[in-house]
């Protein structure tokens, strides 16, 4: 969830240009992401340039090589699976950025309105 409320995720495509998707599970060997089925699928063992949003305008690029396609229809996406390409110049950058999210994945917590506020005009 934090993922895709946190960054976008875009991987770039030749002749189609960037393409939205879904990054379904991250680690610091590689990325799960979906892709629309509209949208096709990349080829298997294909390299990937990939971009992560932290907002509109500022990304960090880095390289996926795909190891695993597969089809989940029920949700209408073709599921990547790729590893990390080593010695790549945003290496530091990813490494950190990736344990950033398991940190803060492992502490997160759903707001369900318990902690509510009140003699606010007391202030």
């Amino acid at each position: 969830t934090i993922l895709t409320e946190f960054v976008s995720a875009f991987a770039v495509v030749p002749r189609q240009g960037l393409l939205r998707v879904t990054i379904h599970d991250l680690s610091i060997d590689g990325i799960a992401f979906d892709l629309g089925a509209d949208k096709g699928q990349l080829a298997l063992g294909e390299q990937v340039a990939m971009r992560v949003y932290l907002n509109q305008h500022t990304y960090f690029p880095f390289e996926v090589a795909l190891r695993n396609v597969r089809e989940i229809s029920e949700l209408g996406v073709f599921r990547h699976g790729g590893s990390f390409e080593k010695q790549t110049i945003n290496q530091d950058a990813l490494f950190h950025f990736v344990r950033f999210i398991e940190t803060v994945s492992a502490a997160l917590r759903t707001d369900h309105g318990d902690v509510l506020v009140s003699n606010l005009n007391s202030w």
